[in-house]
């Protein structure tokens, strides 16, 4: 009965009454838009392998020790492979609420380790694009989101690294945003806290480093990492993918 129950929110939250926000109606005309002027842009060639991966190296936007729940560099990992834009995406949580918040039990915001956590500038660049002031999902783990969200990407923070090198950091938490357009920043610098908004299921951070300011007619790069370590993993590498456990050397 729980898994039907379960089943039951999951389509109704996710495919039907998003339905009847005309909201979600914009975005998809924009992704829509957007992967057809990036594929042209491309010459049908978007980047598919880390040949093409960023110039800049940069940290994880993060303190401690983190899972990447999903994303990787190859269609098998990748967070949605078929999205130009999101093709190299990372969603990272924290390892304890893999285990400890599920659908089976009602969660609170509150009970995620992962929400609130300090989120950091990935290298030092300036402040293009910000959004902020949406509320934070209250049932995270429940398969649900919130369908009347007025931005799938939540409150997010667009940062510009180089001359075709931006990132984005998603799903924050509601007025934690410290920076504001026009500002720089630099690398390891507290930015704002991880939350649950826009389109997320439970508390999560989604980064990416996108070829122009815009989501939607971006292409996602393949990111190259520095000092970092992939804790269950053996293999010393600047690529990480789904399920590697990792942490910035020199932050706790």
């Amino acid at each position: 009965m729980a898994e039907i129950k379960i089943l039951v929110g999951f389509f109704l939250y996710r495919f039907i009454l998003p339905l009847f926000n005309p909201l979600t109606w914009r975005t998809s005309f924009l992704q829509y838009y957007g992967q057809t002027s990036a594929y042209f842009r491309y010459k049908a060639r978007p980047p598919i392998s880390t040949q093409f991966c960023t110039k800049i190296e940069y940290s994880l936007p993060f303190q401690g020790t983190w899972l990447v729940s999903n994303g990787g560099t190859n269609k098998e990992n990748s967070h949605s492979w078929g999205i130009y834009a999101q093709r190299f995406a990372y969603d990272f949580i924290k390892e304890e609420d893999i285990k400890n918040i599920n659908p089976f039990k009602k969660n609170k915001l509150d009970d995620c380790t992962t929400f609130n956590q300090l989120i950091l500038a990935p290298a030092d660049g300036k402040v293009v694009d910000i959004k902020d002031g949406l509320e934070d999902f209250p049932e995270p783990g429940s398969y649900k989101i919130d369908w009347k969200t007025k931005d799938i990407r939540g409150n997010y923070i667009i940062l510009q690294h180089g001359p075709n090198e931006f990132s984005l950091l998603a799903h924050l938490s509601k007025k934690s945003i410290l920076v504001k357009p026009g500002d720089h920043v630099a690398r390891y610098q507290v930015i704002a806290k991880c939350g649950n908004s826009g389109n997320s299921t439970t508390a999560h951070l989604h980064f990416q480093i996108q070829d122009r300011i815009n989501c939607f007619s971006s292409v996602s790069l393949p990111i190259k990492f520095r000092n970092i370590v992939i804790e269950n993993s053996d293999k010393p590498s600047e690529f990480i993918e789904k399920d590697n456990l990792v942490k910035n050397v020199n932050q706790s």
